[in-house]
């Protein structure tokens, strides 16, 4: 289609990869370090449940190899290095990390779950140390 509009062939990401890495277009947009996605991107997407996440991540990747857990390894490389990848770019956004949210909302469960089966407080059957850990995790949001 797009070749269609343009009236030559184009190719979406040799044209991605051109203006953004080889002709450093976007900085016309604003800059930042390449650590930027690592440091505060990945952060601020993930706000106050970046713990958790850290957390699931390390699970999958302490998991043994007989766990199912180890499924969620090649995923996560790919999403690490596509990141990686778009660091090298000077001009950086959140919206470019929305991509992976999904992905490590899955992380995040994992280290939700994981805390939620560490709690050794509980009232009712119910695990109240769980229950306080959300409050602080979504009050700030909340605001």
């Amino acid at each position: 289609l797009d070749s269609a509009v343009f009236g030559s062939f184009v190719f979406v990401p040799w044209n991605f990869l051109r203006f953004n890495l080889l002709r450093d277009g976007g900085a016309f947009y604003g800059s930042h370090p390449w650590y930027w996605y690592i440091t505060e991107g990945v952060a601020v997407t993930m706000g106050t449940f970046l713990p958790f996440t850290l957390w699931g991540l390390k699970l999958v990747f302490a998991s043994g190899s007989g766990s199912n857990l180890k499924l969620l390894r090649g995923p996560l490389v790919a999403a690490g290095l596509s990141i990686a990848l778009l660091s090298l770019a000077s001009h950086k956004e959140y919206r470019l990390l929305l991509p992976f949210l999904p992905l490590a909302s899955l992380a995040t469960a994992l280290g939700l779950d994981s805390a939620a089966r560490a709690s050794k407080l509980r009232c009712g059957g119910r695990p109240v140390l769980l229950a306080a850990l959300g409050m602080l995790v979504l009050l700030p949001q909340a605001l």
